[in-house]
């Protein structure tokens, strides 16, 4: 097979699934494209451990995610900082690119963890919703738009070093947008994203035109809101794909 899936969170067995936590890996060999599908927390295997308004320090994300399998921790796709304080080597940027299908927790928590200059696909309207979120929680927590690192120095008045902060610190996300229903390149991979009908503004399922064929994924879809139409036509072009 040219094209490999992965499937770190949003499944359990085949019988339950999982709520939440969806994190896809799509691996086509033969485009030689690598690109992520969502980085959520799962909330039911994150409450095992951590209660509300319980949260892990940001500097022990990474060596806390893989003891407690909470996040997919390939180290080509996460920050150099946070690799850093978990006493671990620094790794070439190995992913193409993230699809973000929507702003809610279980499928965009774990931006946090993700590398600044990693490719990041979203809507804007979901681009907006997490730089609020990002600007109403500080600059410690939920650094969905920007990264914010200590690990850079900058000289003192008096000559001495200091570590940065604030907007010295600031790194931004390479995000980038798109409107529904254009496509878009991921080297030489066609992405489509279409808006659905969820509780969340800016929630779109994808269509990716692999070497094998097409794959529609979408984080969280319904039928019964204001914007069913755009589910149907998702459903609709996922079908003709």
């Amino acid at each position: 097979m040219s094209v490999e899936l992965e499937f770190t969170g949003g499944v359990d067995d085949l019988i339950s699934g999982e709520l939440g936590g969806v994190q896809l890996l799509i691996n086509d060999l033969e485009r030689r494209v690598k690109l992520m599908v969502d980085h959520g927390q799962p909330p039911d295997r994150y409450n095992k451990y951590f209660a509300f308004p319980e949260q892990i320090s940001p500097f022990r994300l990474i060596s806390v995610a893989k003891k407690l399998g909470l996040y997919n921790t390939l180290e080509g796709i996460l920050r150099q900082d946070l690799l850093l304080a978990a006493g671990q080597k620094l790794v070439p940027l190995d992913t193409d690119a993230l699809l973000l299908t929507h702003g809610h927790y279980d499928h965009a928590a774990g931006l946090n963890l993700i590398r600044p200059d990693l490719e990041t696909w979203m809507h804007p309207l979901t681009k907006r919703m997490l730089y609020s979120w990002q600007m109403m929680s500080g600059t410690t927590r939920n650094q969905f738009v920007d990264v914010y690192t200590n690990m850079f120095t900058a000289p003192k008045k008096y000559g001495k070093e200091k570590f940065v902060s604030g907007e010295e610190a600031r790194i931004p996300r390479n995000i980038k947008t798109f409107e529904s229903g254009i496509t878009f390149k991921i080297k030489d991979m066609n992405v489509t994203a279409y808006l659905v009908d969820h509780s969340l503004v800016g929630a779109v399922g994808y269509i990716i035109d692999t070497s094998e064929g097409k794959i529609a994924i979408s984080g969280d879809i319904r039928l019964r809101g204001r914007r069913r139409g755009d589910t149907e036509a998702f459903f609709k072009e996922a079908m003709d794909a």
